[in-house]
């Protein structure tokens, strides 16, 4: 039995979905983390506070925009992967009844 999901329009492959899972487990395994984010949170938070007024507003500016636009990536992510899931699951109904008949 071949599988493929629908996705906007196209047709994906099985290895085109397995491809894509494995992309994304190797993203989950290879993103590195602090051992002590506090540690860390607290050290930025001091050396922000030691600049001076103007440089430390555009770093707050900026850091303000790149959360900003990782939300906005997440966002993206959580909602794409919710609409594949739902693709997947109609997929997999049209088979399960087109194998009943």
């Amino acid at each position: 039995m071949k599988i493929s999901i629908v996705k906007e329009g196209e047709k994906v492959t099985e290895a085109d979905y397995r491809s894509s899972i494995l992309a994304e487990r190797i993203g989950m395994v290879t993103r590195k983390t602090f051992k002590d984010s506090h540690r860390a949170f607290e050290q930025g938070e001091e050396a922000i506070k030691n600049l001076e007024p103007a440089i430390r507003e555009k770093i707050n500016q900026y850091l303000s925009c790149l959360a900003e636009d990782e939300a906005k990536i997440q966002e993206m992510a959580y909602i794409g992967g919710f609409k594949d899931g739902v693709r997947l699951v109609a997929e997999l109904l049209v088979i399960a009844f087109e194998s009943r008949e």
